[in-house]
């Protein structure tokens, strides 16, 4: 644990893993017991009194402060404490029913000072009587379970047993639960062998935050065999790999890089990039983010193996080989840690353990040590002997930095619509672990697909800081009448397998009211599927066996059928209990095997073969359903063996349970504590033999309601059509307190938004059930009604009989897993190349399929524009950026992180006036497995809802037409040249103040556009570079002039860029009339460069021109406003009445919305969708009438 010494409160400030951590007013100096290299040791006395009677304390505990080593005193209060290392150290003396007191000691010679402690008789024994009100019970287990969570803290948490929890006394005040106790809290630590004695001299936690300080003594608990005592030492070493002492030694070894840490120095005089732009650590070094020089941020000490460490600037430490929500860096999503020296350099030894702090604030990862983690410091690391399969434990943090980091979920406003409809969605972008709103990517993929996997539509959608983006599709008139998938998922997602991608299916009706949904046949039959509980059978030992029933499209069918042997005997009959699925038990016998046999209620019959019983081996056998405070484990083994077995818990990676017992007993039962489980979702229980292979793993369902609770409430209880309505949303947190979230509403019309499933997934229950499970979930969000009865029964047999899809252990254990392949995009990236070619360079357009990105195709070539720099530049509709477009030898190049909404422009050049042509890499859509085909309900007239749908189509088109709300559709035309004053070129001015005309004798043989002004306009002067490129300053400028080409903002970079040939007039700009239409960016005046055909001209043999699109553009939703439009004419039947992307909940977690009804007497439903900041998911549902 890192500490922090100051002189007044001594705390230690810990936040939990959502926020960032800052160590702020200092933490306890825990003196250092460790022998480094050269440090000398000796004895140590004194006296324990008193203070109230000067009278000696026999049996007083002395030790050195979070060590191992202590001693006690005699019966005249003298002690001796040998073997105490030079240097500074923290001496405790401490008695039940005393105040703790500590000393800190310099020691540097063999002559140590004299020590007294006169201990204070603690409050407890002031009085001869002590009043003790009677606790509540119910109310001191919450608490004390608060407590255990907040100063325990993971992964080790579970596994620390508080042994005298009744001298805690707890109070609340304002959301703050404070602790104290009557004499030291005694915590063995299971996972790292010793037993602690906690002096708790402060502790105070909130929601999100954790106050806590004390002061430490440790003894080891005992081994009963070797194989206990490695594993202690395993999970030592993970509690120091990444930890400050772990960064310190290897700072001061010079080997921190090959521990994995990256350590910089930050210059917080460079600014960070603005909001929205991509934060990126490649970006940053050299810049915000320079390397450190060891030998002024490290000095030698009093003592040889004493170090001072400190630095002016901040220090910013990643430790690669561990993930964190702190790192702002989208490409370095890595453990993070700021460090500010304030008071001057830090002492330690040269083993990394701080033993003067001096203040230093820590602010990140490091800080997020707890007591379960703590070890004294007197213990000594090993070397990891890194062999692939030592630790399992280890590998599940580093691999999960690597793999599947990031969910994708679209909410729509609906799921069925017509051919010609706009759909409406918000994008939610999430990461993996943690379900919190700062996943690393940016840039997300939508695409629409028919039946048959053919793209329909497809986006590029820009995810802001909030993790959130709003879309909309419009469905092309031309679409068939169909079931389409939604596929959403960022780049960095693509290195999974690809059912991890967001899918939904919505049903599409055709315009055209004869066409109807083609159906496909599928020959009559259905199978069955069986799970054998665990994952295999052993002989001799009694096993659950899970199983379903499947039509051919993948639908659930309600079965019976039986068990039997080779003799065709019936051990066992079975039969479905919920959507196909069920449970039957048996225990299989050497020689024999099984087959299960099922039919359904036409008759129709289908067996399948249960897999082979093993010779030997484990049987994991759960329930979650009997005990409401645990998860009961139990573990047979019909050939009990020396060794140890390890369970294994996780919820999405995060680990919450681990813990060690003998191989050699036949029956083992465990007990998961819930409190130990800290997040919602799927427990992945995974059982580990001797040897740390993976022999059986189980899941389970844990739902303890951590989750976020939309309320929703309409001003009446029945309204008219027309009226206007008043719709209030409420947020709170699992515990009922308000929390401020940011929500996507959809109201639409019953009878015409139909369902394509009851109960279907919501962002609720794909995050926390079907985002991590393989197959098809029937009705998710049934699994998270309170109200229906045997839910948990019926999701068991959910997590029986479908496999957990997000890593393979054994790939992981042999460290077979691939790199990843895709990176993680912060922007938009292009990818092409090259080539000299003879054709016609005039650019064409094609979609290449792979999230709405048109590219330029070019006929191939031989011949690339090898390991050259071509200059470029790229026009958006807001600025002309300078390109710089660096080939390699194949003549491929990229361009990264560019964030464009629209369409953009790319030119690029090559300097001599041999023809080029350009040839984009196109995207692939990657493969995915389609969900089951729906059908709609054919008992409504489903003419009648296209009918309608067409009608207020055409009425949002008119409205559209007449200036609603809508946005107009972009429209690109071609540049025209326009000599005149008023061309669009100079929209921005009107008239310039001056205008050079560049004649053919004016660009005759100069090689920069800044010599067609030099000496031509008073008042302007031009400084040119050897390259081309300068600077333009007017008079009564701070500042270079602001460059413009064809009326585009641009740099002054792209000076040196412009052919002088190109150039038709450049107009000057400095009055104020004149410049202030170009508001702060040209106040010292400005330079417009007019080309001669524009800068799109294609027609240049040597340029290349090609124009792309970028993110989508946002749209607004339209509602009418009958209060203060003339409507009464227009027919209102709209399918959705309101649609809101972003409604954001107050402080007191409040907020409202209004709208108006339709013309329909019909069912309203709302839809409120959401993820509070600390990555709770959350659905609220709402109905009302509106009658005549």
């Amino acid at each position: 644990m890192n500490r922090i010494h100051t002189k007044g409160e001594e705390r230690i400030k810990f936040l939990n893993y959502l926020f960032i951590i800052s160590w702020l007013t200092g933490f306890l100096i825990m003196g250092s017991a460790q022998k480094a290299a050269a440090q000398t040791t000796i004895t140590l006395s004194g006296y324990v009194i008193d203070a109230s009677t000067n009278s000696p304390m026999p049996f007083a505990n002395v030790y050195l402060n979070n060590s191992t080593h202590g001693t006690i005193s005699d019966e005249k209060g003298h002690f001796v404490l040998t073997n105490v290392p030079s240097g500074t150290i923290d001496v405790v003396a401490s008695f039940v029913g005393y105040q703790t007191a500590r000393q800190t000691i310099r020691l540097e010679g063999t002559q140590p000072p004299a020590v007294t402690f006169r201990l204070k008789p603690g409050a407890q024994t002031l009085t001869s009587i002590t009043v003790k009100a009677k606790r509540n019970e119910k109310k001191w287990q919450q608490q004390l379970r608060q407590f255990k969570q907040q100063l325990f803290g993971e992964p080790f948490g579970s596994q620390c047993v508080l042994t005298n929890p009744d001298v805690l006394q707890f109070t609340e005040e304002n959301g703050h639960l404070k602790a104290t106790a009557s004499e030291p809290i005694v915590i063995e630590n299971q996972a790292l062998g010793y037993r602690i004695w906690y002096d708790l001299t402060y502790f105070d936690g909130e929601r999100k935050q954790v106050y806590y300080g004390g002061s430490a003594r440790f003894e080891e608990l005992k081994t009963t065999n070797e194989h206990q005592e490695s594993r202690f030492q395993r999970n030592r070493m993970q509690a120091y790999l990444g930890s400050a002492r772990h960064l310190m030694a290897s700072l001061i070894a010079g080997n921190y890089e090959q521990e994995g840490f990256k350590v910089f120095e930050e210059d917080t005089t460079v600014a960070m990039p603005y909001p929205g732009d991509p934060v990126t650590l490649q970006g940053a070094i050299g810049h915000r983010l320079l390397p450190i020089n060891r030998a002024s941020l490290i000095h030698s000490g009093q003592l040889s193996f004493e170090r001072l460490i400190g630095s002016v600037k901040p220090l910013i430490v990643f430790y690669t080989k561990a993930k964190s929500l702190y790192s702002p860096y989208t490409d370095a999503r890595y453990a993070y840690t700021q460090i500010t020296f304030p008071n001057g350099p830090i002492q330690l030894i040269t083993d990394g353990w701080i033993t003067v702090p001096n203040g230093v604030e820590m602010k990140g990862s490091l800080a997020d040590d707890r007591l379960s983690t703590l070890l004294p410091a007197d213990w000594k690391p090993m070397k990891p002997d890194g062999s692939t399969n030592a630790l399992a434990t280890q590998s599940l943090p580093e691999r999960t930095t690597l793999y599947s980091t990031e969910k994708a979920y679209l909410h729509t406003d609906r799921a069925q619509y017509v051919a010609g409809d706009t759909l409406w969605f918000s994008a939610y972008l999430v990461d993996a672990t943690y379900h919190t709103l700062n996943a690393p990517s940016q840039t997300l993929y939508v695409n629409l697909l028919d039946s048959t996997g053919q793209l329909a539509a497809s986006q590029l959608i820009h995810i802001d800081s909030t993790g959130h983006a709003p879309g909309a599709i419009n469905l092309a008139d031309s679409l068939t009448t169909g079931t389409y998938q939604l596929l959403a998922y960022t780049n960095w997602m693509r290195n999974d397998n690809t059912e991890f991608l967001f899918r939904k299916r919505i049903h599409i009706d055709s315009r055209n009211s004869h066409a109807r949904e083609q159906v496909i046949s599928l020959p009559k039959g259905f199978r069955l599927q069986v799970f054998p509980e665990g994952g295999q059978l052993v002989i001799g030992l009694p096993g659950r066996v899970a199983f379903q029933g499947l039509d051919n499209q993948g639908y659930s069918v309600t079965i019976t059928g039986a068990l039997t042997n080779d003799r065709g005997d019936t051990l066992t009959d079975f039969r479905s209990l919920h959507r196909g699925m069920g449970t039957f038990s048996f225990t299989p016998q050497a020689g024999q095997h099984y087959r299960a046999i099922a039919s359904l209620a036409d008759g129709q019959l289908t067996s399948i073969d249960l897999p082979d019983a093993l010779p030997s081996g484990y049987q994991l056998a759960v329930d979650n359903l009997t005990n409401p405070r645990s998860v009961r484990v139990q573990i047979r083994n019909n050939q009990p063996q020396f060794g140890q077995l390890t369970l294994f818990a996780h919820v999405r990676g995060r680990v919450c349970y681990q813990v060690q017992v003998d191989a050699n007993k036949t029956e083992m039962l465990l007990a998961i504590p819930y409190d130990s489980i800290r997040q919602d979702g799927i427990l992945h229980l995974t059982l580990f033999d001797p040897d740390n292979q993976p022999v059986a793993e189980r899941l389970v369902f844990i739902n303890q309601h951590r989750q976020l609770s939309i309320g929703l409430q309409t001003d009446k209880a029945t309204y008219q059509p027309r009226q206007p309505v008043s719709l209030t949303l409420s947020t709170t947190d699992a515990s009922g307190k308000p929390v401020s979230t940011r929500l996507s509403l959809a109201v639409t019309d019953a009878s015409q938004a139909l369902e394509l499933e009851p109960k279907g997934a919501t962002l609720r229950s794909y995050l926390l059930l079907t985002s991590d499970l393989r197959g098809h979930i029937e009705e998710p969000e049934f699994y998270f009604d309170s109200t229906q009865t045997h839910v948990r029964q019926y999701l068991d047999y959910v997590m029986l009989t479908h496999g957990w899809r997000r890593f393979n252990w054994k790939a992981i254990l042999s460290d077979s897993t691939s790199h990843p392949v895709y990176g993680v995009e912060t922007g938009i990236s292009l990818r092409g190349n090259i080539a000299y070619a003879d054709n016609s360079n005039q650019a064409s357009l094609y979609p290449n399929g792979s999230g709405g990105v048109y590219f330029t195709r070019r006929a191939a070539t031989s011949k690339p524009v090898s390991d050259e720099t071509l200059s470029g530049m790229f026009k958006t509709n807001r600025n002309l950026v300078p390109k710089a477009i660096t080939t390699d030898k194949e003549g491929r190049f990229s361009l990264e992180n560019l964030l464009f909404s629209d369409t953009a422009t790319l030119i690029i050049r090559q300097k001599t006036n041999l023809p080029i042509q350009l040839n984009w890499f196109p995207r692939t859509v990657p493969d995915f497995v389609s969900m089951p085909s729906i059908s709609v309900s054919r008992d409504i007239d489903r003419q009648a809802l296209i009918n309608q749908a067409l009608e207020m189509q055409l009425v949002t088109k008119r409205m559209q037409e007449n200036g609603g709300k809508m946005l107009q559709a972009v429209t690109i035309k071609a540049n025209r040249l326009d000599a005149s004053r008023n061309d669009y070129r100079r929209q921005l001015y009107g008239v310039p103040d001056a205008t050079v005309v560049a004649t053919e004798q004016m660009r005759s043989g100069k090689f920069s556009v800044l010599q067609l002004i030099q000496g031509q306009v008073a008042g302007v002067d031009v400084g040119i570079n050897g390259d081309g490129s300068g600077t333009i300053l007017i008079r009564g400028g701070n500042r270079p002039a602001a460059i413009m080409i064809d009326g585009v903002m641009s740099s002054q970079a792209v000076l040196g860029t412009i052919n002088p040939n190109d150039v038709e007039a450049i107009d000057v700009l400095k009055n104020p009339a004149t410049i202030g239409a170009l508001g702060v960016q040209g106040g010292d005046g400005a330079i417009n460069i007019l080309t001669r055909r524009g800068l799109d001209d294609g027609k240049k043999i040597n340029q290349v021109i090609s124009k792309v699109i970028g993110y989508a553009v946002s749209r607004e939703f339209y509602s009418p406003q009958y209060a203060s439009e003339s409507m009464t004419n227009s027919p209102d039947h709209r399918a959705t009445l309101y649609w809101n992307p972003s409604v954001q909940t107050d402080t007191n977690g409040k907020a409202t919305v209004t709208f108006y009804n339709t013309d329909n007497i019909t069912t309203i439903r709302a839809v409120a969708e959401g993820i509070s900041p600390n990555g709770q998911p959350g659905y609220g549902t709402l109905n009302y009438q509106v009658k005549k």
